[in-house]
């Protein structure tokens, strides 16, 4: 579920930068199906916690419910990044060549992020940490620099209003995405130091 999560985002965010109506429709049956994934999971260990398990075990299952939401969230953003595409192509929004070029920064970092993230909890590669946590400082280090330079590009004027909306709610999204994904990276460590 991890790896079609960040396959959404990733499907996302290519018909964000390059126009593409049938992948803004590929975006949202993937997010149907990490839906149908969370709630099948869920369920299952639902029943896995009513049977008599040791406390490691159900907490194991409580943390795998947490890395689920995290999951499910990233392909809820890569949804809402999918709508941002549509009003792109559509014409209804306009972005600035440089806006474009911070949002791809932002959107590469967060990618790296989320694919080392699930990679590490896929892989139990919980060494990997200290890179994982390193990709999601670049990425709020990003997410800083160019909100500062957004606002300076709407103060002087020379932002489209809701291009500039949706400047901040990508930024905000990809941002979220690599909150998620640290969390799924950690999910166990903390587990197994409790």
């Amino acid at each position: 579920m991890g790896r079609i999560a960040h396959e959404n985002l990733e499907t996302a965010l290519s018909c964000f930068f390059t126009p593409n109506e049938e992948k803004e429709q590929e975006v949202l049956e993937l997010e149907e199906t990490c839906d149908y994934l969370n709630r099948e999971i869920t369920s299952k260990m639902l029943e896995l916690k009513n049977l008599d398990l040791s406390e490691k075990d159900l907490k194991q299952i409580y943390y795998m419910t947490l890395v689920l939401a995290d999951v499910e969230r990233i392909s809820d953003h890569a949804e809402n990044i999918g709508e941002y595409a549509s009003q792109l192509r559509t014409g209804k929004a306009k972005l600035s060549p440089q806006a474009v070029e911070e949002l791809r920064r932002l959107a590469d970092a967060t990618l790296d992020s989320v694919e080392t993230c699930v990679e590490i909890f896929d892989l139990n590669e919980y060494d990997r940490i200290p890179e994982a946590e390193k990709k999601e400082d670049l990425v709020d280090d990003i997410q800083d620099e160019i909100v500062e330079a957004h606002a300076e590009r709407l103060m002087a004027g020379n932002c489209d209003p809701l291009g500039g909306v949706i400047f901040t709610d990508l930024v905000t999204d990809l941002e979220r995405c690599s909150d998620h994904a640290i969390n799924i990276a950690n999910s166990f460590i903390y587990n197994n130091n409790k």
